[in-house]
């Protein structure tokens, strides 16, 4: 973190609310899928989703033009490293005496701390990076992912799924998709080359960092095999959490749900969502509002049965 108090751009411009993230790219496979710029993609993902309303944005450069931080002698040794800095940066107040405490904006700061710190909380209780998955280059839009059993999965963990296309900076789509080991990713437009990575995470919801990425293109000669999805699978990310915890689960049809939250006493804290819900994959966002910090469980309700997922909530 360098540069991380600021928000008042030369021109006068006022942003608060952003950072940006910088990142070597160095890589035979192409700069965007070097090892730090997988990192800065997976601290976007988390520090977003633990800082509400705050932009986390990709610069694909290692830094500014004609300028450096401590993170690119990291990378030079090949360690994977990412530099937060302000996003609206004045030279005028750096490294000079009116570079002052009085010109720093403390809530900005404790923001970015907030996100650097849920990046690294994170990766800490997370499992370790999982290897590549199998994709098959498949066929009618579809993209076969499969997971050897060589890559373990904590008990209570779930398999995450990343895509982006050539082209981008940033994932396009992350997909939740349970325990299972075979899943059909798409569709994808035929003749259209994108990249797929994977994540898992154990009980208590900690994603890893994602693995290398797989280069897929799909065509549209054959129909696809079925995709397999669980019947039921219920996850809570980020968790813990200390503003919005989004619920996702899959369904094996279309069926009507309830999905509550409840106290450790077992009384109903919160009707998430009642009604007709999709086969597939689903996800609601809940807010506590007023409840107290604590443990809490969340309980899904269908004619398949039903199922709960603990959740911290940490005020």
């Amino acid at each position: 973190m360098d540069i991380n108090g600021r928000v008042r751009a030369p021109g006068g411009a006022i942003d608060s609310m952003s950072l940006r993230l910088y990142a070597e790219g160095t890589n035979p496979q192409g700069s965007s899928a070097s090892p730090s710029r997988r990192l800065q993609r997976y601290l976007k993902w988390v520090g977003e989703a633990y800082v509400p309303d705050f932009e986390m944005v990709i610069f694909p450069a290692s830094d500014r033009p004609g300028r450096g931080s401590d993170h690119l002698s990291f990378s030079g040794e090949g360690y994977p490293a990412v530099r937060f800095i302000e996003r609206n940066e004045d030279v005028a107040y750096q490294h000079n005496i009116t570079d002052v405490v009085s010109e720093l904006i403390p809530t900005y700061t404790r923001r970015n701390a907030m996100c650097a710190m849920a990046g690294m909380l994170t990766m800490l209780n997370a499992p370790l990076a999982p290897q590549v998955p199998v994709v098959t280059n498949g066929d009618n839009g579809y993209a076969l992912v499969t997971i050897p059993d060589s890559i373990e999965l904590p008990a209570g963990g779930h398999f995450f799924i990343a895509k982006r296309n050539l082209s981008d900076d940033y994932w396009e789509d992350v997909v939740d998709i349970g325990s299972v080991r075979e899943y059909l990713y798409g569709p994808v437009p035929a003749g259209e080359t994108v990249r797929l990575s994977l994540s898992r995470s154990d009980a208590g919801g900690y994603p890893s960092p994602f693995s290398n990425e797989v280069s897929v293109e799909v065509t549209s000669d054959v129909p696809a095999p079925r995709a397999v999805l669980p019947d039921f699978e219920l996850s809570a990310f980020p968790n813990p959490f200390n503003s919005t915890v989004m619920i996702r689960f899959s369904l094996s049809s279309s069926q009507h749900i309830e999905l509550a939250v409840f106290d450790m006493l077992g009384q109903e804290s919160a009707r998430v969502y009642e009604g007709l819900s999709s086969a597939g994959a689903n996800e609601f966002s809940w807010n506590p509002e007023n409840l107290a910090g604590g443990t809490y469980f969340v309980r899904l309700s269908a004619i398949e049965g039903s199922t709960t997922q603990k959740i911290f909530y940490l005020k």
